[in-house]
Formats: structure tokens, C-alpha cells, sequence
């Protein structure tokens, strides 16, 4: 299982957000670039970068500063954020971004899902859904948009089944609930979205707020092949995980924690 460290963009810097609310922001680092190159020599061979600003507002914000990430550490990256028209998907890609993640768009607009399918199969490989959502007390697992300020009645398998039928094979699904808060990420959540999608490749995302946590998930991933990825973020820049312990570690094949 693979380790990505995330970098959340707002206003140029590298932030966290508390379960994605952005009153609720905190600032690790002014230089963006000097963060990925602290993951880069950890060990990190992708980073999940969000551009918050263009989740709020509709269309990529920090799409140059991601470029400047690629061109200067030549990591692979793996982009979303406002990326709600199919121009701005091609832009993405076209800029030597790895993949680009789509979420609101995608759940929402039908013409846009529809050219996503349509699109040439290297180019439609590289784009992931983003499945973002929040437990519902009569409803499950509801899908959340637009930087997960809108809400949709769109359920888990529901939201699963449409990334299937447009033709992707790779998901990064989140428990807004656990974003951010460092309690753990949600392994029954997860259980589910690896039962539902048994072809997609899944990126756990959410929650992870330990070594220990690293661990449970890449033996979940031991159990479930399609779980092939977790996004580690709030605790790396809270140093609770040390990313380069981390990534050897899920590198043995006795997982165990060692006194």
C-alpha cells in the first residue's frame, strides 16, 4: 500500500482544514515547494495536492504553483479542485500532472460525466473520482460537493456505480467526518467502499492520525487487493507520523509495530 502525503493550497500556502471547514484553517508552511521537497526526501514518490481555492470557487486557483511542484521535483502528483469543466481536466493532464480527481462536476452535471467516458482511454486512465461523504442518519453515506460545502442525496454505492459506468478505475474516497480530526480513519467505512467496488483501485483518505493507523490500513489492504493507497496529511504536518518510518514500514512484510 502506498503512502501520499497531501498538500492542501489556500492562498498559495499549505493549509489543513478541520473536516473541510474553512473557517476552520490552519497554515503549515508558506512555500508549497519546500513542502513537497521535505515529502520528496522522505521517500514519497506522489503527492495528493487540493487547491481549496478552486474547490470553493469552481475552476483551478493554484494550478501554476503545482506545475512549478512538478518542474522543479519531477514527483508525480495527483491534482484536484474546481476541475468541473472537461477543458480544465485536459488542462490538468496537459500540464504533466499524473492524474486529476473530479468530484462535483462529475456528480452533477451529466454532460461533463459524459465526456469524461468519452475520452481517449490513456487520458481518461489518469482522471479518479472523488468521493467525499458524510454519514447521514437515515440515509448512509451521502455524497457532499463544491468543496463539500453542497450536499447531494447521491449514496455510496450510488456515487461508486457512476465512477464505474464513465469508465474509471480509480477512486479517492474520504469520510468528511474523520478529515482532519486525527481520530482514526474509519475502517468499517472503508470495509464497505471495498466490497461495493471490488475493481477500482481505492485510496483511503481521512483520519490517519498515526503509525498505528498506517498499519491497520495496510492490513485492511492485505485483506481487500483494491486498496491500493492512503492519503496521510494533518498527521504529518502535526509530526504524529513520520513519513519515511512510515513508508518503510508498509514496505515489511511483518506489519507489526516493533517496541
Amino acid at each position: 500500500m502506498r503512502i501520499v502525503p497531501a498538500i492542501d493550497l489556500k492562498d498559495g500556502r499549505v493549509v489543513r482544514l478541520f473536516q473541510g471547514r474553512y473557517d476552520r484553517e490552519q497554515v503549515y508552511d508558506l512555500d508549497p515547494l519546500d513542502t513537497a521537497r521535505r515529502w520528496k526526501q522522505a521517500g514519497a514518490g506522489l503527492l495528493h495536492i487540493v487547491d481549496l481555492d478552486g474547490a470553493r470557487s469552481g475552476s483551478p486557483r493554484n494550478l501554476k504553483i503545482v506545475q512549478m511542484i512538478v518542474d522543479k521535483t519531477g514527483m508525480s502528483i495527483q491534482f484536484g479542485g474546481g476541475v468541473r469543466k472537461i477543458e480544465s481536466v485536459k488542462d490538468v493532464l496537459e500540464a504533466g500532472i499524473e492524474r486529476v480527481v473530479v468530484g462535483t462536476a462529475f456528480f452533477t452535471d451529466l454532460d461533463f460525466r459524459d465526456k469524461i467516458n468519452r475520452l481517449k482511454p490513456d487520458l481518461r486512465n489518469r482522471v479518479v473520482a472523488g468521493i467525499d461523504c458524510v454519514l447521514d442518519a437515515e440515509a448512509g453515506f451521502l455524497v457532499r460537493i463544491a468543496g463539500w460545502t453542497g450536499k447531494t442525496l447521491i449514496d455510496l454505492p450510488q456515487a461508486l456505480e457512476m465512477a464505474a459506468s464513465a469508465g474509471l478505475t480509480r477512486a479517492v474516497v474520504t469520510d468528511i467526518g474523520r478529515d482532519g480530526s486525527l481520530t482514526g480513519p474509519n475502517l468499517v467505512f472503508l470495509q464497505e467502499v471495498l466490497r461495493l467496488a471490488p475493481k477500482m483501485e481505492i485510496t483511503a483518505s481521512g483520519g490517519v492520525s498515526s503509525l498505528e493507523d498506517i498499519i491497520a490500513l495496510a492490513e485492511l489492504a492485505r485483506r481487500f487487493s483494491n486498496l491500493n493507497q492512503t492519503i496521510v496529511g494533518k498527521a504529518l504536518y502535526e509530526q504524529q507520523v513520520d513519513l519515511k518510518e512510515a513508508i518503510e514500514r508498509c514496505g515489511k512484510k511483518d506489519l507489526k509495530l516493533e517496541n
